[in-house]
């Protein structure tokens, strides 16, 4: 009863959660209308109600407890730092709450928005009531097949954060040299005068390409051109050519190694079955003898006393 009340409670969310995407992207195009922003105020009030009092079904409908969770949550991060885990994870637990309190947190930032007046800069509350439309991605616990897309999104998470690292890291170490060698000098298409200021322009040179900042260094700059290519090629080749091809690499390996994992155990259900049935096969020959035998014995008997 509580499974079949949770789907009915998921589609109707689904449809709330599309009409509260919608209505940001139609009052984004309106905001300038003071007349429809009581309409978008009464529209915010319904579904802030509406989604509080589905956070409250769905911990009522819900089979696992907070200690599960808080259980399953620890196991997870045991894993994660390559411990074992004392008990099996309960994966789904963790998922459902992961969602509850992720919906909760987005419920609690409307409400304070709603507050905002009694803040000294309202309008940066405001944008705390924005930040529902990230409940779109809960679509993805709502339908089977983004649910799939979803798990292996989140697999591939630890080797994100990695790669991540490892691209900071070689933005500092090279911005780090090029506020020395550059001597803390802005120029048009990159920036020295600080570590945050030359790690976003290094960035920007790795998304956008390096001829303009290498063409504009060799021209303006006083270090010697040789110095200059040496330091943009080689930037570009740590961090773009080997970082994230090495990333992709790792990226596909891990996919296939999941697949791998996935299939073995799909096989070795397979073979747990035909075990299963096997037994069973045996079990029902072994009774259907001993059926035969005391048959005959019984047969035996009746015989020898018409004699």
């Amino acid at each position: 009863m509580r499974e079949k009340n949770l789907k009915k409670l998921n589609k109707v969310s689904s449809a709330f959660i599309l009409l509260s995407a919608i209505s940001l992207g139609i009052e984004a195009n309106y905001a300038s209308r003071d007349s429809l922003q009581t309409i978008f105020l009464v529209l915010d009030c319904l579904l802030v109600i509406y989604f509080t009092l589905e956070i409250i079904l769905r911990i009522r409908y819900k089979k696992s407890r907070w200690k599960e969770f808080i259980s399953a949550a620890k196991n997870q991060l045991l894993n994660f730092w390559g411990n074992e885990p004392q008990e099996e994870i309960d994966t789904k637990c963790l998922e459902e709450w992961s969602w509850l309190l992720f919906d909760l947190l987005l419920v609690l930032l409307t409400y304070l928005s709603f507050l905002r007046h009694s803040f000294d800069h309202p309008q940066l509350v405001l944008l705390l009531r924005l930040f529902r439309i990230f409940r779109i991605f809960r679509l993805f616990e709502l339908n089977h097949t983004l649910r799939k897309i979803e798990k292996k999104i989140i697999s591939a998470i630890p080797t994100i954060i990695t790669f991540l690292l490892l691209i900071n890291i070689i933005l500092y170490i090279y911005a780090v040299i090029g506020m020395y060698m550059y001597e803390f000098k802005k120029f048009n298409s990159i920036d020295f005068t600080s570590v945050y200021n030359t790690m976003t322009s290094l960035f920007i040179l790795m998304a956008n390409g390096w001829s303009e900042p290498l063409r504009e260094l060799r021209t303006v700059a006083t270090v010697p051109s040789l110095v200059t290519d040496a330091y943009i090629i080689s930037f570009f080749i740590f961090s773009v050519l080997i970082t994230l091809n090495v990333f992709l690499a790792v990226m596909t390996s891990q996919i296939q190694e999941r697949f791998k994992n996935e299939m073995d155990a799909i096989k070795k259900k397979e073979e747990a079955i035909e075990k299963e049935i096997t037994a069973l096969e045996e079990e029902t020959s072994k009774d259907n003898k001993i059926v035969n035998q005391k048959l005959d014995k019984i047969l035996e008997h009746i015989s020898s006393t018409k004699k």
